[in-house]
């Protein structure tokens, strides 16, 4: 850690610090749990969930700079796509619908969960570098929560378009796939490369 940079320190503290926002998230929804967060009688979701995401999304904007200024190799499309569809979802569907319905808690559980590791593996990775097991955990974990989390925004938009009344909102809905598909692959593209055995890896350069 004596070698680091400081543009290496600063990335693992961003990453860490947006892991514990997602973490505080993830820590609401399975701590209170959906009977409570769903009651209409409890205040948790509206007072104290919602304010707690949308922190982590504004603290998550750091990625985005991260990767203007270099400190990271992510695609800048792929990284603004992500998280302004997040902040579009939360800041504009979310308050069209109740906040304890399963479609949001569903939606923020899996960014909290999924964000939580994967910042967090970010962070070690750069403190600690060359270390496999945090790549292996990341990639094991994220196609599972990905998914998940992607379909809770549509049937969001979808819940949204249902009790508003607004029909264009299922042709946005319609689009999620298509946006969903390509960051899946380059995702899964990523998990066969790393776990990819080291003579096969060679061979590919």
């Amino acid at each position: 850690m004596a070698g680091l940079s400081m543009g290496s320190l600063w990335l693992a503290a961003s990453n860490f610090v947006t892991a514990a926002a997602w973490g505080h998230v993830a820590l609401i929804v399975f701590s209170s749990g959906y009977g409570e967060l769903s009651s209409t009688m409890s205040t948790v979701c509206g007072e104290i969930l919602t304010p707690a995401v949308k922190t982590a999304l504004m603290i998550s904007f750091v990625e985005i700079f991260n990767c203007v200024v270099g400190f990271t190799r992510s695609p800048l499309a792929a990284v603004l796509l992500f998280s302004c569809t997040r902040f579009g979802v939360e800041y504009l569907v979310a308050p069209m619908i109740p906040c304890g319905s399963w479609q949001h808690l569903i939606t923020v559980a899996m960014w909290g969960l999924g964000d939580f590791i994967r910042f967090g593996c970010f962070g070690l990775d750069t403190l600690i570098p060359n270390t496999p097991t945090f790549k292996s955990i990341r990639f094991s974990v994220a196609p599972i929560l990905f998914p998940i989390g992607a379909s809770g925004e549509m049937f969001m938009v979808i819940h949204a378009a249902s009790v508003n009344n607004k029909p264009m909102m299922y042709v946005a809905a319609a689009l999620w796939p298509v946006f969903f598909y390509p960051m899946m692959q380059q995702l899964l593209r990523q998990r066969r490369k790393h776990f990819q055995p080291k003579d096969k890896k060679k061979q590919v350069k």
